[in-house]
């Protein structure tokens, strides 16, 4: 009988340890994400309006419609150049372009649908802002040419970290 119990609490300990390895790895982010509010021109937020985000370069494109409070919320898109479709019948539809998601960003839009026809469209052609604006993370990315023109010794990551502002080298006491 003592065996059974230590068997059955062991194969406890095993799975709970597999739930919670599970949820620390689903934290980790290898894309990026797009979110937003819809609103009308007066402010008032529109739920159950239209979002296609389209990866340009691929040719991928994800729906999803606003909730109650206007928002919608695309995570884990892969890195790339994205365009933003909202619509809503009765509204004239608008198109965000030029947004370029890196890993671990996610970009923000606050969309406004004007009333109009439907044949009408709303362009809008800007990157999305380049502030952090949903979480407290600091990040960056080191282009291809700093890799390459900058003398690094052994090209250790580490060192491509002291190009980020604010990160500094450790030293030894």
């Amino acid at each position: 009988m003592a065996r059974l119990v230590t068997r059955v609490s062991f194969s406890a300990a095993l799975v709970l340890g597999f739930v919670l390895s599970a949820g620390a790895a689903g934290a980790q982010m290898v894309g990026g994400g797009i979110q937003g509010t819809i609103k009308d021109a007066q402010g008032a937020v529109l739920p159950g309006a239209t979002v296609v985000v389209s990866n340009v370069g691929t040719g991928a494109s994800y729906e999803q419609t606003s909730d109650q409070a206007g928002h919608f919320r695309l995570p884990a898109l892969p890195p790339g150049e994205y365009q933003v479709h909202m619509s809503l019948t009765g509204f004239r539809p608008v198109v965000n372009r030029g947004i370029r998601l890196t890993v671990g960003q996610v970009a923000v839009i606050e969309a406004v649908l004007e009333l109009g026809q439907i044949a009408e469209a709303v362009e809008v052609r800007a990157n999305a802002v380049a502030v952090n604006l949903t979480s407290g993370s600091v990040s960056g990315l080191v282009g291809e040419r700093e890799i390459r023109d900058l003398p690094l010794n052994g090209r250790s990551f580490q060192q491509l970290a002291l190009l980020q502002p604010g990160v500094q080298a450790a030293l030894a006491a």
